[in-house]
């Protein structure tokens, strides 16, 4: 992020977005600021070890709207969505749109994907730094997926006993019950959640 505003002085240093005008001419300074604003607001959502931008949730990651990064640039909605328009059409940044289909048939559509193209580090002369700081995030989510999974893991052997214990203890004549087989089987749903 420091060294983005470089390019305001320097178009020359991302040469694909100087050229995102499709002109021979420097991109006007309104349109660089612009393109820098929504690129540091960009970098501060980016996921380093996967370069996706976002954050992440419960249900995994969540994309961020333009709207969001609007407002951390501290620009209107269509001055970013212009912003963003140019790092797209420079290929610093790929846009995925997704739409999660609805109960009724129909889609919604939510925040795109967006990830940030590892060539912008290469222009700053930060792609080794970034190779190595991928390496790092990368095995601190493996390090929190272990440790996750291994809870998981053993709350899965805990109620997988419990309902080893529920089953043994029955009579046998009990266990051909209907209605208790139905509420076994929401019991052992509830656990396996």
């Amino acid at each position: 992020q420091e060294r983005i505003p470089d390019f305001y002085w320097s178009p020359e240093k991302l040469p694909s977005l100087n050229a995102a005008n499709r002109s021979a001419r420097i991109l006007r300074s309104e349109r660089r600021e612009g393109c820098l604003r929504i690129l540091s607001a960009i970098l501060k959502f980016t996921d380093v070890a996967s370069l996706r931008v976002g954050v992440p949730s419960a249900q995994g990651f969540t994309g961020v709207t333009i709207s969001l990064l609007a407002k951390h640039a501290g620009m209107t909605l269509r001055r970013a969505e212009r912003a963003v328009a140019n790092l797209k059409t420079a290929g610093l940044l790929t846009v995925s749109p997704v739409a999660e289909k609805q109960a009724d048939g129909s889609y919604l559509g939510v925040a795109a994907v967006k990830a940030v193209s590892k060539h912008l580090w290469g222009c700053f002369g930060l792609l080794d730094m970034l190779k190595h700081e991928r390496e790092k995030a990368s095995k601190r989510a493996r390090k929190v997926q272990r440790k996750t999974a291994n809870v998981v893991s053993r709350a899965k052997s805990r109620a997988a006993l419990t309902l080893d214990a529920i089953r043994t203890t029955l009579p046998r004549a009990r266990r051909t019950d209907p209605e208790l087989q139905r509420r076994l089987a929401l019991r052992e749903i509830e656990l396996r959640i």
